[in-house]
């Protein structure tokens, strides 16, 4: 086999394993992220959150939750974006010149630059009661609220046990704004969107041989693209050799 042969082999393998280590990325949403920039007003931005943030928390003493001792509310942290294009730098650039009736009118046409990011804690909850918690936590904020943001992140912290000293997290919640305004059986139980964080002895096993298993798997498939590549190109190489040869015996 010459050089040009092996550095196409060599080529050829290469690229079968980029593109394993591509889809293996891609999986893990290295390549979600989008480079798209927008001139935003942080200005309306920080007006609309920080009303946001004292209207989440007057819905939840309003509506009663997350005051006792089984769940209670730590804190909520809202996120908007806010396109100077709608809302222009010149005519926005004090904290004076948003007004209660601009930041309405940014809710109102732009729910969708909305995120929530809500903190609870409290004492230990098996996973579906925590679920009914989610829900509870969203639909106050839709019903209070009446919109329907972008997304609601939602994090709960588990109280500190025996020897513990921290507050641990436990659960989370990635509730998309489709969901708001659902009852509570499609929230409780849609997929997924709520997660385990804090994992049990028999859980973290269970995770450990997945991971494991998606590991092992990931590496058997490159190696079979690279055996089938080879494989490919041996007998391409081969069978071009018997052709020239029987060409020259011809010949002959």
């Amino acid at each position: 086999m010459n050089a040009k042969k092996a550095l196409k082999i060599i080529c050829i393998v290469g690229a079968g394993l980029c593109v394993i280590v591509f889809a293996y990325l891609w999986s893990l949403g290295v390549f979600s992220g989008s480079s798209t920039f927008v001139e935003r007003n942080p200005v309306v931005e920080e007006a609309i959150e920080k009303t946001l943030n004292e209207r989440v928390k007057e819905v939840f003493e309003k509506e009663g939750l997350f005051t006792d001792e089984r769940v209670e509310f730590v804190s909520v942290d809202t996120q908007v974006a806010v396109e100077a294009e709608n809302f222009p730098l010149d005519k926005y650039a004090k904290a004076e010149d948003v007004t209660e009736e601009v930041i309405n009118k940014a809710i109102e046409e732009y729910p969708y630059g909305i995120t929530f990011e809500v903190k609870l804690r409290g004492g230990r909850l098996e996973f579906n009661e925590y679920k009914v918690v989610a829900y509870q936590c969203e639909n106050a904020l839709y019903e209070g609220l009446k919109l329907q943001p972008l997304s609601m992140q939602l994090f709960y912290y588990r109280a500190p046990e025996d020897k513990e000293t921290e507050d641990v997290m436990a659960y989370e919640s990635q509730i998309p704004g489709y969901y708001f305004g659902n009852d509570q059986k499609n929230v409780v139980n849609a997929s997924g969107v709520h997660y385990i964080v804090e994992l049990d002895e028999k859980l973290e096993t269970k995770a450990k041989w997945f991971y494991g298993y998606k590991l092992f798997y990931i590496i058997f498939l490159g190696v079979v693209v690279v055996a089938l590549t080879v494989l490919l190109i041996v007998r391409t190489v081969k069978k071009k050799r018997r052709y020239r040869n029987s060409r020259h015996i011809d010949e002959l």
